[in-house]
């Protein structure tokens, strides 16, 4: 039982040395203006689901939901880097909740997806939502220190607005965060796409 605790804490701590190197080399690209979106039609609802299935596993505090109004069929995105933005949220969500519900939720506004996450976490202060997609700006959790490079929220604003979609975050102190991005729908519905 030792042993495998031993082991859990070896490979979180090789994920977040690889979540760090690959943040800091992304935020390069973006810098010299070489960081690739390849759009394709996507399912955003089957995507999240995947996200949510793979860290589920590591959040035994914490239950996590996906839930798309069923009218969302097709966003037109690059799947990878969406994956990206999602999981990144997702994450967030959990380092900054000592537990609870983080719901991930999928509504069609006019002509795109608006994507939510949303945590039962500490909430932030007013005066820090705006700076949150700073690069290097990080809000402190006064419970416990949490690992990152503070380059996570600017990556995925680059990667939303690279799309031509909007990020944004609501809080409330005390009752949780809920940060918000859309995506421009697909609008080729004859388009076959291949299950993820």
């Amino acid at each position: 039982d030792t042993q495998r605790e031993f082991l859990e804490i070896i490979v979180a701590a090789a994920d977040n040395a690889t979540s760090m190197v690959t943040a800091i080399l992304d935020y390069s690209l973006i810098e010299a203006n070489k960081f690739e979106i390849n759009k394709e039609p996507v399912l955003l609802r089957n995507l999240c689901q995947k996200v949510v299935h793979e860290l589920d596993v590591f959040c035994p505090k914490h239950r996590l939901a996906v839930a798309f109004s069923p009218e969302i069929q097709l966003v037109y995105a690059d799947p990878s880097r969406s994956e990206q933005v999602v999981r990144n949220l997702i994450d967030n969500a959990i380092k900054y909740s000592d537990g609870g519900l983080v719901v991930v939720r999928g509504e069609k506004v006019a002509d795109e997806v608006v994507v939510s996450i949303a945590d039962q976490g500490i909430g932030i202060e007013p005066e820090h939502l705006n700076r949150l997609f700073e690069k290097f700006y990080r809000v402190k959790n006064p419970k416990r220190a949490v690992s990152g490079t503070g380059l996570g929220l600017p990556i995925a604003r680059q990667i939303v607005e690279a799309h031509g979609g909007r990020i944004w975050a609501t809080s409330t102190l005390g009752m949780g965060s809920t940060f918000y991005f859309s995506l421009p729908l697909h609008q080729d519905h004859d388009v076959e796409v291949r299950p993820e």
